[in-house]
This record gives structure tokens, C-alpha cells and sequence, in this order.
């Protein structure tokens, strides 16, 4: 799922560069978000149904979401809401609702979580 990150990242920035024409970076932009939506289901092509299990994954998804609000109209705030319906039951699934500090994991870790979830 780092792949599926950083292109995400990357259509992210290339859609807000502002020294660019406009009808060249929506283009650019959205080749890089099928490339960041392609490296986050490449594994569940082979295991059979979404599941996202990493941090990185779940970051993907809310970044994607944030993307098709900014990029598309009213079937981009549909997608959005998908995407973070998604990314919360994901979430929810994994325990990071619940509070991880007893759980004996590194501290970086344990920070990491909560920010994800909040």
C-alpha cells in the first residue's frame, strides 16, 4: 500500500500546481489517481475482496477521498463518501477506536494509530 500512497501524494500535488495549465494537471492528476487506486487493490486482485490492513491503506483511502472532493463534482462527493465509509469500517475492524496503549507497541506506532484514526 506505499505505493498506492505516494501516487496518491503525487496526484494530490500535481492537481494543485499552480504553475501548470489547468486542463493538463486535472489530465496528469487523474493518470496518477488510477495508478494510487490500481497499487491498492493489486493485492486484493489476488486475495479476493477489498480489505485494507495497513496504515498506509488506510491514509490512501483518506486521501483519495479528499482528492475526489476537490477534483470532481457531485459523483466525486459520492465516491468521496465510499471511500471514507471504507476507510472507517477498516478502522473499526482493526481496533484503532480503541485506545492501544496497553497493547505493548512502540511508541511511534501507538502515535501513528491515533493519528489515523483522528
Amino acid at each position: 500500500h506505499t505505493v498506492a500512497l505516494v501516487g496518491i501524494v503525487l496526484a494530490i500535488g500535481q492537481y494543485f500546481d499552480l504553475e501548470k495549465p489547468r486542463s493538463s494537471v486535472q489530465i496528469r492528476a487523474a493518470e496518477l489517481f488510477r495508478l494510487a487506486s490500481f497499487a491498492l487493490n493489486s493485492r486484493n486482485m489476488i486475495d479476493g475482496g477489498l480489505k485494507i490492513l495497513t496504515l498506509q491503506g488506510l491514509q490512501t483511502l483518506h486521501l483519495m477521498a479528499l482528492f475526489n472532493l476537490s477534483m470532481k463534482d457531485e459523483e466525486g462527493v459520492e465516491n468521496a463518501w465510499q471511500l471514507l465509509g471504507l476507510a472507517v469500517r477498516s478502522m473499526q475492524a482493526q481496533g484503532f477506536h480503541i485506545d492501544p496503549s496497553r497493547w505493548s507497541l512502540p511508541t511511534e506506532d501507538l502515535e501513528e494509530r491515533r493519528r489515523v484514526f483522528w
